[in-house]
């Protein structure tokens, strides 16, 4: 069993991410992992091979004033780049770059550059006071893969609706407005290896009552600055007074022993580093795939790389209580409120996620799953890609659990999956690779 530390977060709607932690017992079952497709294997290794080029693509393309973006395909094995329209023919880099990696490549007509579109969303952000004091409150700006931008807006009031109007230097529809999604802590009261349940240590939530968040380990990695081991998860799962994280017992219960405490707090991409105590084994840099029930289909994986998410691209991830769910597909990423009332952090605060919806419908995430790891799968290893951290609790994303898991069928998961950039870790001179 996956019981050092078990997976756990729920979530209370309003958009809506809905953070995945919760109070009660152990690593939930999983849904067995879908049967792959006979070319799924073929596809992840192609995309192990991609995702890395799609991002240096992106920075040789700093040459490039009519670059926008790249996104992936993995489903035709192909780099999509976005050039502003009527730009003339792209520059040879792209096609020698492709050419030396033997990568297809296909171009697509975006209506802003990127430049265009980082300097519109500066000024969008340099005017916040100004609209706030006209009763538009913008928690952030979004960009598309074509380069058009989306201000996402805490309320939808009426002045909110005409704001695009303001910024139509570059045209009309190169700007629009949303609604900000909101993210709700999936935490009920209620091991060492990414997938696993871990405890916050108890503490009163705001309403007086005592209360433990039971989430899910995430990547570990050592530091190379100081030498200690951490434990990543999300920072939604902190009880901020006593930031202390523990085992559960072998009945996923708390009573383990303690974990470490959660030193660094990233409430920007709703991230914590757990600072392992020295006297725990020390755990490896992998990761649980495979369902909860029955154990003796669970496995690990190494996690061999880490790389920032893409658009387009094929992700799992690894929950404690609803297991590993694939495929999910990128959509994009944008700034999120959280509405957290049970812990003892912020009560609101904004983060920037990324989200994946579940292929043809695939459960991708459930109550308990905050903290875990979103990774790409490729033969026996796995590249770091993510942070569970919510859900969308719109109804159009909701799904039934998996019979198998921790969950009676009546609980609600969910297939838009709202997860934090995990390569923003390794910049902090964690290594999360073997």
């Amino acid at each position: 069993m996956r019981v050092l530390a078990r997976r756990l977060s729920f979530g209370v709607p309003i958009l809506i991410v809905a953070l995945l932690s919760i109070a009660s017992p152990g690593r939930a079952a999983v849904l067995p992992a879908k049967a792959p497709a006979p070319n799924d294997a073929a596809i992840m290794e192609w995309q192990a091979t991609a995702l890395p080029f799609a991002h240096s693509l992106e920075r040789a393309a700093s040459v490039d004033d009519a670059f926008t973006s790249v996104a992936l395909d993995p489903d035709r094995e192909t780099v999509l780049v976005y050039r502003r329209g009527s730009s003339g023919p792209p520059p040879t880099l792209y096609s020698s770059m492709a050419s030396a990696q033997g990568i297809r490549m296909e171009f697509r007509q975006a209506q802003l550059s990127k430049g265009e579109s980082d300097q519109l969303s500066k000024k969008i952000m340099s005017q916040r006071t100004a609209l706030a004091a006209d009763g538009t409150d913008v928690g952030g700006v979004s960009m598309a893969s074509d380069g058009t931008l989306t201000i996402h807006v805490r309320h939808f009031a009426p002045a909110a609706r005409t704001v695009a109007d303001r910024f139509t230097m570059h045209g009309a529809g190169t700007v629009r407005v949303a609604q900000m999604a909101t993210v709700t802590p999936d935490t009920r009261d209620w091991s060492f290896y990414g997938g696993a349940i871990i405890n916050s240590s108890e503490g009163d939530d705001r309403l007086g009552k005592p209360f433990t968040a039971r989430c899910t380990s995430g990547f570990n990695g050592l530091s190379t600055g100081n030498g200690y081991r951490y434990m990543i998860t999300a920072f939604h799962c902190v009880h901020v007074d006593d930031p202390r994280f523990w085992t559960t017992d072998h009945y996923g219960t708390p009573g383990g022993i303690l974990l470490g405490r959660a030193t660094v707090l990233d409430s920007a991409h709703d991230m914590a580093y757990i600072k392992l105590d020295p006297a725990i084994i020390s755990p490896l840099p992998v990761v649980w795939d495979g369902p909860i029930f029955p154990s003796i289909d669970q496995l690990t994986k190494d996690v061999t790389a880490v790389q920032a998410p893409a658009i387009g691209m094929k992700i799992c991830s690894s929950g404690a209580f609803t297991g590993v769910n694939c495929y999910g597909r990128i959509v994009n990423h944008e700034p999120v409120t959280w509405a957290n009332p049970w812990l003892s952090g912020p009560a609101n605060y904004t983060s920037d996620l990324w989200y994946a919806d579940g292929i043809n419908g695939r459960v991708m995430v459930g109550p308990g799953d905050s903290g875990g790891p979103v990774f790409a799968p490729h033969g026996n290893v796995v590249t770091a890609v993510g942070i569970i951290q919510g859900h969308s609790t719109a109804s159009q994303f909701n799904i039934g659990c998996p019979t198998s898991g921790w969950w009676p069928t009546t609980e609600t998961c969910h297939t838009r999956i709202y997860f934090g950039d995990v390569s923003l870790v390794q910049a902090r001179d964690i290594n999360l690779t073997r």
